[in-house]
């Protein structure tokens, strides 16, 4: 909301402000005259959910003591702010374990994403082989081709003009086709996509119904191995890390 100032409710937010950052640098400071700075292997900066504690507890300060300048450095650094909920994670095991375990899958999940891409351009450039320019079709089901896809007809209600439409998904280029696949992968309406696909008769050609009814298993495979396999494959090994990390 757009506060003006000298509003009760800016004045309260400010000053709040300043008191958890005051708070969170006495804890930073009781911590490292307790911990040791940095040398030793137990010291304060050693820990890395201490270091993200010192980074948003410095970053408030630096937006405190800079306030009233508009430069692009100092609001990179009000922004920084918005990072004081993950001071949780120093303070809560699980959550630690929670992060811990997704940087030490970081490895296992980057092959994992390189192989989703891969397989996304697979099927992406099947896809646009076989459907290309095929997604088409007439507003009037008795027409044949787009050359006849003119004038006006009557469909039992009123006169329409003929139009000649693509659909909203297609796979009439690489970068639409996999943004298509990507559609089919959430499972969102992913029929009907495949039944454009099997009504298709060819380019400028009006769709006909299961004309090539095979090609549905074109997308029962991918949602098969884009869907189902690698997205259990996934989440199964930031799990398996997870658990190993509690088994630590």
């Amino acid at each position: 909301p757009q506060l003006q100032e000298g509003d009760n409710l800016l004045t309260f937010l400010a000053t709040a402000d300043k008191v958890l950052t005051g708070i969170f640098g006495f804890e930073m400071l009781v911590k490292m005259i307790a911990m040791g700075f940095i040398l030793h292997p137990e010291a304060y900066l050693r820990q890395p959910a201490n270091v993200l504690d010192a980074f948003i507890v410095v970053s408030s300060v630096v937006s405190l003591l800079s306030d009233g300048t508009d430069l692009a450095v100092v609001r990179c650094f009000r922004l920084m702010r918005a990072l004081r909920p993950l001071r949780m994670i120093s303070r809560n095991s699980g959550m630690q374990v929670v992060v811990m375990s997704l940087a030490r899958a970081a490895p296992s999940v980057t092959y994992l994403i390189l192989f989703g891409i891969m397989l996304f351009f697979m099927f992406a450039i099947l896809g646009v082989q076989m459907f290309k320019g095929e997604f088409y079709r007439c507003n009037d089901d008795s027409v044949i081709d787009r050359e006849s896809c003119v004038g006006t007809f009557h469909d039992g209600h009123s006169v329409r003009e003929r139009v000649w439409s693509n659909a909203a998904f297609t796979f009439d280029d690489a970068g639409t086709a996999i943004i298509t696949l990507f559609v089919v992968a959430t499972m969102d309406n992913w029929t009907a996509i495949m039944y454009n696909a099997m009504d298709a008769t060819g380019v400028d050609q009006q769709p006909i119904e299961n004309n090539q009814w095979w090609v549905g298993g074109f997308f029962v495979l991918f949602v098969a191995l884009g869907g189902l396999v690698w997205l259990n494959i996934f989440v199964g090994v930031i799990i398996n890390t997870y658990s190993q990390l509690q088994a630590e």
